[in-house]
C-alpha cells in the first residue's frame, strides 16, 4: 500500500487498519479479499495536508473473478462508496486512485451473475476444491450459496508509517 500526499504542512503519523469487515459495497459489486474474506483499508493520518492524496493498493489476483480491468477502488464517503479509480495495473496487481480525505477504502469487482436456478456443488466437509481458497470461494459463489463461513471470527492487521 502506498499513500502519497500532494502537500503536507505539518508532519504526522499515517496508519492503515486492514480488516475483514466494513460498509456494504455498492449494488452489483463484491469486495475483493483474501481467502474468501473481504478486505477493507481504514486509512488515517495525524498529518495536516491539503490537495489530493494518491492511494495505491496491491491486490491478490487469485481473488479476482473476471478481468482485472473490472476492478474499482472505492472510498467510503458518508452514506456510501464513491469510485475513485484512476488506474489498474494488472501486471503488478496494483490499483490507484485520488481523494481529498481519508476513510475506509475497498477494492471491488463486479458480483458474479448467476442466472436461473443454481444448485450447490456436492462438496464433502473438509474436502478441498482445487488447491486454492479462491477456487473454493469461486465454486461456492458460482453455486449461489448464500453464506459461507471460511474461518471463525475475522482478522486484523495494522501498518503505521510517518508522513511528511
Amino acid at each position: 500500500m502506498d499513500t502519497t500526499f500532494s502537500s503536507v504542512s505539518e508532519s504526522g503519523y499515517t496508519s492503515v487498519d486492514v480488516v475483514s469487515s466494513g460498509p456494504a459495497p455498492p449494488t452489483g459489486y463484491q469486495v475483493v479479499g483474501v481467502a474468501g474474506q473481504p478486505v477493507y483499508f481504514h486509512i488515517d493520518t495525524t498529518a495536516t495536508f491539503s490537495g489530493p492524496v494518491t492511494i495505491c493498493i496491491s491486490y491478490d489476483q487469485t481473488q479476482v473473478v473476471g478481468p482485472e480491468s473490472g476492478l474499482k477502488l472505492m472510498h467510503y464517503v458518508g452514506a456510501g462508496f464513491v469510485d475513485i479509480t484512476g488506474s489498474v495495473d494488472p501486471v503488478n496487481n496494483v490499483i490507484c486512485g485520488q481523494t481529498t480525505n481519508l476513510s475506509p477504502f475497498a477494492i471491488v469487482q463486479p458480483a458474479l451473475a448467476v442466472g436461473g436456478i443454481a444448485e450447490a456443488p456436492n462438496i464433502e466437509a473438509g474436502a478441498a476444491v482445487g488447491n486454492s481458497p479462491s477456487l473454493l470461494y469461486a465454486a461456492l459463489a458460482a453455486a449461489a450459496v448464500g453464506v459461507v463461513v471460511l474461518a471463525a471470527g475475522g482478522w486484523y492487521a495494522r501498518r503505521r508509517w510517518r508522513a511528511g
